[in-house]
């Protein structure tokens, strides 16, 4: 979730028997990609926001891309503004009419024209300009070869952001006198994100735990824990802590339909440069 947009106020279209919005939360998005569409009643928003209309749908729903594309009105009157948002545009978000981001994203952005889409990043400054945006909805539309690499693209930073600030935010946290002896190899990041999947680097000689829970035939990691002077140290200690995310691999090696006793072995077989791969469960 953009943290700029954490605070703004939102509107949702409701069903067309309804003819209406609903509001919803800034602080209730997701850690999707944010396109913000930048539009007005006009004749070349009305063709582009139809352009945009099935790239969301047939591209986006259809691939499950996790991609949010939110319209910024730039309509004369709140009445235009509900207007196009109930009848020309898809089931994507809006900012709601008069809510301070409305104005001050225009301005932040130096929107001067109409149509405009802008991907952004975690504080709503631009990452990619409209112009590449357009080219890559484009692409989509004409159904070139290399798009779904784009769209991978900006999905891979988007995490590797967040990812990132996850990261520093809870080093942040860590409690140096019990995690002296625990070290991250390498940051966390995303490997393949169509699955969901990351690896995590560890450096285990101390000794390392793996707090493991099971559903079905899914292993689930509920945290980490360290071993330090004897005994086990808090979960925080290691500076992070994943709830229910599942753990596919050890080592290179698949976990599934394995006890307990053989992961031990295949987090024995490499302490010094332990990598675990994990499927993120949304």
């Amino acid at each position: 979730m953009s943290r700029r947009l954490s605070l703004t106020t939102l509107w949702r279209k409701l069903p067309a028997s309804k003819n209406g919005v609903e509001e919803l939360a800034g602080s209730d998005l997701g850690d999707e990609v944010i396109l913000l569409y930048f539009a007005s009643k006009s004749e070349a928003c009305k063709r582009f926001t139809e352009t945009l209309g099935f790239f969301y749908e047939e591209i986006i729903k259809y691939k499950s891309l996790p991609v949010e594309i939110i319209f910024v009105s730039m309509d004369e009157s709140e009445n235009d503004m509900l207007e196009t948002f109930r009848t020309e545009h898809q089931n994507y978000l809006a900012i709601k009419w008069g809510d301070v981001a409305q104005t001050e994203l225009v301005k932040e952005l130096n929107v001067q024209s109409v149509p405009n889409l802008i991907l952004v990043n975690k504080d709503g400054k631009e990452r990619i300009n409209s112009k590449e945006c357009m080219k890559v909805v484009d692409m989509a539309i004409r159904q070139e070869k290399n798009v779904d690499a784009k769209l991978l693209q900006w999905i891979f930073e988007n995490e590797q952001e967040r990812m990132a600030a996850l990261y520093k935010q809870q080093q942040e946290k860590i409690n140096m006198l019990s995690a002296q002896n625990f070290k991250w190899q390498s940051p966390i990041y995303y490997k393949l994100y169509p699955n969901n999947e990351f690896d995590i680097t560890v450096d285990g000689t101390s000794g390392l735990g793996i707090e493991i829970g099971w559903t079905k035939d899914d292993v689930l990691v509920t945290g980490f824990r360290e071993v330090a002077d004897g005994g086990w140290g808090p979960l925080e200690a290691t500076g992070l802590v994943l709830k229910n995310d599942q753990i596919i691999k050890i080592n290179g090696v698949d976990v599934a339909g394995r006890n307990m006793d053989e992961l031990g072995e295949l987090i024995q077989s490499n302490r010094e440069n332990t990598k675990l791969r994990f499927r993120r469960n949304k």
